[in-house]
């Protein structure tokens, strides 16, 4: 093996460990102070490497952003993508979903201060793998509107929207700490309400 492809694979891993230590740091910037309150500088020096090797790894600090946000979001949406794909699109099929995703959140509270962040600076776009995971929702959605499932006068589609902003508010409202160890009353009260009010009949 050449000299040359040696050294490029040895380096491989220290590029590796150098990245993940940059989006580390990133991330707990970013939680902590939004985007606005971050600059490159702050993430090298947060993450002790230069700030050339921030714009190398990252390309920028919105690019940075992305990376961060994505990469907090991957270990839901993976999962949520293949049940969307492998299940028929039953009320069922909602509830999991909403449920699967409470959860989520309340395992990962970063993510959704991120998100905070975000919405105060005026929200930013959605990335490609957001964008198809709310694609692939809405198809699954109107199948089972066209089925039946839901009531006609209801638009699914927003009120989809409405239910995951319920379950997002019960951990960045301030509300939840006057409710201690009510996470599952609070989501089987979110879940009651969508099966009375969104659902026409069940499976």
């Amino acid at each position: 093996m050449p000299a040359t492809s040696r050294s490029a694979r040895s380096r491989q891993p220290d590029a590796d460990a150098t990245r993940h230590r940059i989006l580390d740091a990133a991330e707990r910037l970013f939680i902590a102070r939004g985007f606005a309150g971050v600059s490159i500088r702050d993430i090298a020096v947060a993450a002790k490497v230069g700030t050339s090797l921030v714009m190398h790894h990252g390309g920028s600090k919105a690019g940075l952003w992305a990376m961060v946000k994505e990469r907090l979001f991957a270990s839901y949406a993976a999962g949520q993508e293949a049940e969307l794909r492998r299940s028929a699109a039953t009320p069922e099929l909602l509830i999991g979903s909403l449920r699967n995703y409470f959860l989520w959140l309340r395992a990962h509270p970063q993510f959704l201060r991120l998100m905070a962040w975000r919405d105060l600076a005026g929200g930013d776009q959605l990335s490609g793998q957001e964008a198809g995971l709310l694609d692939l929702a809405r198809q699954r959605m109107r199948e089972a509107r066209e089925a039946g499932w839901f009531h006609a006068d209801i638009d699914p589609e927003l009120a989809l929207f409405a239910i995951f902003s319920m379950l997002e508010a019960w951990f960045v409202s301030g509300k939840r700490a006057c409710f201690p160890g009510d996470d599952e009353r609070y989501l089987d009260t979110v879940l009651a309400l969508l099966r009375s009010g969104l659902i026409a009949r069940t499976p």
